[in-house]
């Protein structure tokens, strides 16, 4: 999450840097020197949401497989924690505190959620990307 707002800050900020230069180059109280600068530089809008797309998909790529790692492990210490009892077994009463156990590890580890069903996790990864698009909506006119 930190990630995600740190680069969609970075994306909102190229977005209010193209909106400078633009209004920069149109200004009438700056030397002609620094407005042959401004006109020179070319940064064009695509170049913003490309920007954010580009960090979006890199945070995913990054994302994915750590989510898949956590899960994994997390999985593997549910197991070895509270291990099932043997098939063997004639008291119900150990299933169900293994079951009943299994829920709670799984439940303070998060297990249960899916990439997708966190939402904080959707709006960090898709944050660069909806900056991008935010700062050239608010540079239009």
């Amino acid at each position: 999450m930190i990630a995600g707002t740190g680069i969609s800050a970075a994306t909102l900020g190229s977005g209010a840097l193209r909106n400078t230069l633009i209004a920069w180059a149109k200004s009438d109280t700056l030397s002609l020197a620094c407005i042959k600068v401004a006109k020179s530089v070319n940064f064009p809008a695509e170049m913003v949401l490309l920007y954010g797309l580009y960090t979006t998909a890199l945070l995913t790529l990054v994302y994915i497989p750590t989510f898949i790692a956590f899960q994994s492990k997390g999985r593997e210490i549910c197991g070895s924690t509270y291990p099932k009892p043997s098939f063997n077994s004639d008291a119900s009463d150990s299933w169900v505190n293994w079951y009943s156990n299994q829920k709670k590890v799984e439940e303070l580890l998060k297990l249960q959620l899916g990439a997708t069903d966190s939402l904080k996790t959707g709006i960090s990864i898709l944050a660069p990307l909806a900056g991008s698009a935010i700062s050239l909506l608010l540079g239009s006119k």
